[in-house]
């Protein structure tokens, strides 16, 4: 299959002379074949060589899905049908090779049972893996409603989207490649001078095509920064994922090319990573069906706090409406319904809904944006203090007992279970790491208070 793939690369014009796909202690990935210095593009393929989506892309195969469907999805399942059509065209398509080395199967938590989710003891990615299913049987059931008869099974789309959320890249779109945007520069430049020296009506000279080709440009130049592609990227997809790696994924726009940046020095014969992004253990578990030990990224998600913290705190209902008013207004009310937290301290913006919320004298008084005086910034650290240890009581099992079975356990379990384990502890260091960080922060304040 690997080589295969390798010859594959190559007629499609992709240049890896120095990647090779591997094995690394059972897992499967990307070896460097001879020295990779830092900053050095290691990997180089034509558009032409992905599977790509674009903002305006209009639907590519309106005898596979209609038009319609096409333009009402999102990129995900956009770049989701692109797979399928390719792989129905079986050997015929221009990226067999690729899709035939591509998983047969998943088992992330969107396919378990409820009660395999809910073994990971953290209501927010329970929630987040519900309203996944719920999205992908509603593309499900769009597909059947919109393109009648069609041969997309709801479990070969399921097998798509799984493939593309676990390995699809994206970056910022500005339209048409600096080339095109280049001939198209020239062209007005030309119009631009028959405007100055002739004096001549704008819409004398130019046509419907041109004035289309400048309104792509200047929409291209001022709103394309909130527009993104989303592509497949063979070979590049296929190296693992480590937080701690530097390298990047860009698109080049005056060579249409993606490249693959290093960023550090590999030896030959060592595995090369590449980072999925800044995720946490949610989305790496939910899409792509690892926990990664340590990670830097990671977060601990509380959900439903403004309640917890009303009926823990007293808030009277009548005060807790006002307030969740003013937290309305000030677009903080997400962050309660939602509270974030990580290993460097509570979300600045938790901190002044906390404020805001639990102020003695009112939402005025932290409408600064500060921390509050006297007692109050106590009281708020409290609240997330106890909220937290709460949380911690909510749990089936305790972090020592999870580690301990961890440890001796591992090798006897299930991929689930195992999965689920790790998940677990590490979630639960991160949110012990929190506790602390809540305990130093109640410390300092109490004794500039001159208390205990």
């Amino acid at each position: 299959m690997a080589k295969e793939l390798a010859l594959w690369a190559e007629q499609a014009g992709i240049k890896p002379p120095k990647l090779a796909a591997a094995t690394f202690q059972g897992l499967r990935g990307m070896a460097a074949l001879e020295e990779i210095q830092p900053q050095e593009s290691f990997v180089t393929m034509p558009v032409s060589a992905t599977l790509f989506v674009t903002p305006r892309m209009r639907c590519p195969f309106p005898d596979f899905v209609s038009a319609d469907l096409w333009s009402q999805a999102s990129p995900y399942v956009k770049l989701a049908l692109l797979l399928l059509h390719a792989k129905q065209q079986g050997p015929a398509s221009p990226f067999a090779a690729y899709i035939n080395q591509l998983p047969r199967s998943f088992d992330t938590p969107v396919f378990w049972p409820e009660e395999a989710v809910r073994q990971l003891q953290y209501p927010h990615l329970e929630a987040e893996v519900a309203e996944q299913r719920r999205a992908w049987q509603a593309a499900s059931d769009e597909l059947e409603s919109a393109t009648p008869g069609s041969s997309i099974s709801r479990d070969e789309l399921f097998w798509a989207l799984s493939c593309v959320r676990s390995r699809c890249f994206s970056g910022p779109y500005t339209g048409s490649s600096l080339k095109s945007k280049a001939k198209v520069a020239v062209v007005l430049l030309v119009l631009s001078a028959a405007l100055t020296r002739f004096h001549v009506p704008i819409e004398q000279i130019v046509n419907g095509g041109v004035a289309a080709a400048l309104f792509n440009l200047i929409y291209d130049v001022l709103l394309s920064r909130q527009l993104k592609w989303f592509a497949l990227l063979p070979l590049i997809d296929s190296m693992n994922h480590k937080s701690t790696a530097q390298g990047e994924v860009a698109r080049e726009y005056f060579t249409d090319a993606i490249v693959a940046v290093s960023g550090k020095h590999y030896k030959k014969g060592e595995q090369v990573f590449i980072s999925y992004g800044e995720q946490g253990n949610d989305r790496l578990l939910q899409f792509y069906g690892f926990v990664e030990r340590g990670n830097p990224h990671d977060a601990f998600v509380l959900r439903g706090l403004d309640q917890r913290l009303a009926a823990d705190c007293g808030v009277p209902a009548a005060q807790l409406a006002s307030r969740m008013a003013a937290l309305n207004e000030a677009g903080l009310a997400d962050t309660l319904q939602q509270a974030v937290l990580t290993r460097a301290g509570p979300d600045p913006k938790l901190l002044q809904a906390l404020r805001l919320l639990l102020a003695s004298q009112g939402p005025s008084a932290a409408s600064a944006g500060g921390a509050l005086e006297g007692q109050g910034e106590t009281r708020v650290y409290e609240a997330l203090r106890s909220a937290l240890e709460g949380e911690r009581l909510r749990h089936s099992s305790s972090l020592q007992q999870d580690e301990a079975a961890l440890a001796k356990s591992s090798r006897l379990l299930g991929e689930r279970d195992r999965l689920a384990l790790q998940f677990r502890v590490e979630k639960k260091r991160l949110l012990a790491d929190c506790v602390g960080q809540a305990d130093k922060r109640l410390k300092g304040l109490r004794s500039k208070a001159g208390g205990p």
